[in-house]
């Protein structure tokens, strides 16, 4: 996927991605107030399969992977992708309504964005 999308950018250009954090605190269930649950991993390793519940009508199930960090930098720097950097989830004031609506969710989150830039 890395070479793919390294060799589909210009130089210079930048990837950027939502993805599977691999810092996400299992089982603390603070999700779900959110609309989502994801299905129980008690300390995931690479290319578990992990399951995400959108509380929809009916309720829709997709399978990700969880992959480390290290993984992730590793595997981009070696398909010439460089300056990996990782961006913590963030929630405009003008629609946090309110202090703590989103602070579970920035808290302890699923998500992360990764971008990348091919040299």
């Amino acid at each position: 996927m890395y070479r793919n999308i390294a060799g589909n950018l210009r130089p210079w250009g930048r990837f950027i991605a939502l993805t599977v954090d691999s810092q996400f605190q299992h089982g603390a269930r603070n999700t779900e107030k959110y609309g989502f649950s994801v299905a129980p991993a008690v300390d995931p390793q690479d290319e578990d399969q992990l399951w995400f519940t959108m509380f929809s009508d009916p309720p829709q199930t997709v399978a990700c992977h969880h992959w480390e960090r290290s993984t992730h930098e590793h595997i981009a720097r070696e398909a010439g992708l460089h300056v990996v950097q990782w961006h913590p989830l963030q929630v405009s004031p003008a629609k946090a309504q309110g202090p703590d609506l989103f602070h579970d969710l920035l808290e302890n989150s699923p998500f992360v964005v990764l971008s990348a830039q091919r040299r």
